[in-house]
């Protein structure tokens, strides 16, 4: 079974929301599990501290004694993605993110049996089809999972520019589920 968790963006800001939603990223996991952290959505200069910024927040929710907490790169990703246990994908630019991943056609493969994490942009390439609060409409995702997805759903620091739920509706197949997350906040899949 593959555990997927879906965040509805911002992870950086500290309240009770996302320090459970960091638990829940390593929740069973064996000691020494591997945790890898993918920011194929930023910009390079603000990899080092958000890879930082993650890694203490994971060591800090975690029940597992032990953890090794690795930066994905692009030219190993395929060979860290079979290593890994959990992997992260942290949000940002979800042009830019679906851009890298779709170099490697078989992505979908490697989070078999795994917990995936995806945040906002990372939320959203898992999806069949996202709508985007920052550019409006409605995009399609890599189609990993059945459903439809809207992050920041009335969010005070992305307000949508359309009415999220009419575009979804009107831009996406209706029969997958509709999965919408305020910022902030989490839902577990498993598959």
């Amino acid at each position: 079974m593959t555990k997927y968790i879906l965040h509805g963006g911002f992870t950086s800001i500290e309240n009770k929301l996302n320090r459970t939603f960091y638990a829940e990223c390593t929740n069973g996991s064996e000691n020494n599990a591997t945790v890898l952290c993918v920011y194929f959505a930023r910009e390079e200069e603000d990899i080092p501290r958000l890879f930082k910024e993650d890694q203490q927040k994971i060591l800090e929710t975690t029940r597992a004694a032990s953890l090794n907490v690795i930066l994905a790169i692009e030219g190993g990703f395929m060979e860290q993605l079979k290593l890994a246990d959990v992997i992260y994908i942290r949000g940002g630019d979800t042009e830019k993110l679906l851009k890298v991943l779709r170099q490697f056609p078989r992505f979908a493969d490697g989070l078999k049996n795994k917990v995936v994490v995806g945040s906002s942009a990372g939320a959203y390439i898992l999806a069949e089809c996202y709508h985007s609060a920052t550019r409006g409409g409605v995009y399609k995702g890599l189609g990993i999972l059945p459903i439809r997805v809207i992050c920041h759903y009335q969010s005070e620091i992305y307000p949508s520019i359309d009415d999220p739920i009419v575009a979804i509706n009107n831009g996406c197949e209706r029969s997958s589920e509709l999965v919408v997350l305020k910022d902030f906040e989490w839902k577990v899949i498993v598959v």
